[in-house]
C-alpha cells in the first residue's frame, strides 16, 4: 500500500502543479506559455487531482487497473496532439505523454501487486 500512497502522492503534486502553477510547468519544459496551454494544462491538472483522489480512496487492483486504462489511454491521445501542435506546444505534449506513460505503468504494477 505504500507504494501506491507514493505514486498517488506524485500524481497529486503533478496535479497540484499543473493546476496552480501551469507556467512553471511550461518553463520546466522550455515552453513560452500561452492562454490555450495554460488552460489545458489547468484542465489536465484537474484530471490528475481527482484520479489521484479517487485511486486514494478507493485501492484494490480493478481501481489501478481502471487508472493505467485512463493513463494509458491519456497518453495515446498526446502522440497525435503533439503532432498536430505547433511549436513549443509539442514540448508540453510531450512531456506530459511521458508522465501519463509512467503513471500508466505505475497503475499496473499496483494492480499486480494487490491481488
Amino acid at each position: 500500500m505504500r507504494a501506491g500512497y507514493a505514486v498517488e502522492g506524485g500524481r497529486l503534486a503533478y496535479g497540484a502543479l499543473q493546476l496552480l502553477a501551469p507556467e512553471r510547468l511550461c518553463a520546466v519544459v522550455g515552453q513560452r506559455p500561452s492562454g490555450t496551454s495554460l488552460t489545458l494544462t489547468r484542465v489536465l491538472g484537474a484530471r490528475h487531482l481527482i484520479q489521484g483522489l479517487l485511486l486514494l480512496t478507493t485501492g484494490g487492483p480493478t481501481a489501478h487497473r481502471v487508472g493505467a486504462a485512463v493513463d494509458g489511454l491519456h497518453a495515446l491521445s498526446l502522440v497525435p496532439l503533439g503532432r498536430l501542435a505547433e511549436g513549443d506546444d509539442r514540448s508540453l505534449a510531450a512531456f506530459d505523454a511521458v508522465v501519463a506513460s509512467l503513471l500508466c505503468v505505475a497503475e499496473t504494477r499496483l494492480a499486480s501487486s494487490s491481488r
